[in-house]
């Protein structure tokens, strides 16, 4: 038997071995990098995302709980229709192309369009809210894919449920401990799937994953009593993670339960400084998603500014914002019997070190008093 050199016999191996790290490694050049919470509210996205230490009414549920203990004794928020919508520009075109937000008729259309991050949301979310306690349902789907043109990488899910708070104060109003408790039915399709994979609703639909969860966040507030009134917050949001157990009630196609929310830890901290009778402002810092060590600090970082007027029953709203250091901006006008609200914010979509944001814009109405 010949002698064959070694060198001749290591680089088809070398060659094997870097065709198979590329094979593996490929897939995460489009994956999905987005935090997609539960939950983030389209008027708080306006000031950078950045409401910890000032989370209010019904938005407590989502946010920090303690913030229900800061309403007034007196008041209570009452949201009858609250309804939303949030998306990227490419996610407005490809829903008018196939003039459908479902995943099959928009598949063809994220294949045309490879490296195009799709994103939109929409949902319903009335709630009543008084001191200390606030009963909120959650109706909601969100959309995220990101296309080579032969694979896709998303992540879809519908979510019902409902969310009950409660909080108290102590220590003559300094401190706010609050704790929220969610049931949550969800049908999600995430993962990186082949284009073709998606032939028919129905194998779309087994694709899909459906559970029932039971979870809770715990949250506190601590005000100084100084000019300003200088305000931390601190959430632990999905205690020791949401799972969730397999049912078919929306899907019955799907055979496996979605995955596990993981839990996470926020920190905010805010000051008001109050310059006039008739304006309120806000000043909001918070640092996001603290536990994932993997991520620069800049993509925790959230940074907002607030204004309000004080005008009885109608205002404004003004937000300004850097959502993980991407601008932010919005307004909302303030009438006897509703809101609405509009704005922009960009998020961050990259992967690792990489910065790269996703521009998108939303509309809010509620009817409320």
């Amino acid at each position: 038997m010949s002698h064959i050199p070694f060198h001749l016999l290591w680089q088809p191996r070398c060659r094997l071995a870097a065709a198979l790290l590329l094979l593996w490694v490929s897939p995460g050049s489009f994956a999905l990098n987005e935090f997609l919470d539960l939950y983030d509210a389209p008027q708080v996205l306006a000031q950078g995302n950045a409401m910890t230490a000032d989370a209010y009414g019904y938005l407590s549920n989502y946010y920090n709980p303690a913030g229900l203990a800061k309403m007034p004794s007196r008041k209570s928020e009452i949201h009858l229709l609250a309804l939303e919508g949030s998306s990227s520009g490419t996610g407005v075109a490809r829903a008018a192309e196939a003039r459908s937000w479902g995943v099959g008729p928009l598949n063809p259309k994220i294949a045309a369009n490879p490296n195009a991050y799709t994103y939109f949301s929409y949902g319903a979310i009335p709630a009543l809210s008084v001191r200390g306690f606030s009963l909120s349902l959650l109706v909601r789907r969100e959309y995220a894919a990101l296309s080579d043109g032969t694979n896709v990488d998303i992540d879809t899910r519908t979510d019902m449920g409902v969310t009950v708070g409660v909080a108290r104060n102590f220590a003559g109003n300094l401190v706010k401990l609050g704790v929220v408790g969610k049931f949550l039915l969800r049908n999600q399709l995430k993962g990186t799937y082949a284009h073709s994979d998606f032939y028919s609703e129905q194998a779309i639909q087994a694709l899909a994953k459906e559970g029932m969860g039971v979870g809770a966040d715990v949250g506190a507030i601590v005000t100084l009593p100084y000019k300003y009134l200088p305000t931390f917050g601190v959430v632990w949001k999905d205690v020791l993670g949401t799972q969730f157990s397999a049912s078919q009630f929306l899907n019955s196609y799907a055979s496996a339960a979605p995955d596990t929310i993981s839990q996470s830890f926020n920190f905010g901290f805010s000051v008001s400084p109050r310059f006039s009778r008739l304006w309120r402002m806000r000043i909001a810092a918070d640092v996001r998603h603290i536990e994932r060590t993997d991520l620069p600090f800049r993509k925790k970082l959230h940074l907002g500014f607030e204004m309000e007027s004080l005008k009885g029953r109608r205002g404004t709203y003004w937000w300004l914002g850097l959502n993980q250091l991407y601008p932010c901006f919005g307004m909302g006008v303030r009438l006897p019997g509703g809101n609405l609200e509009i704005g922009t914010y960009g998020t961050e979509v990259g992967a690792g070190e990489t910065a790269q944001s996703d521009r998108r814009f939303f509309m809010r109405y509620t009817v409320s008093f």
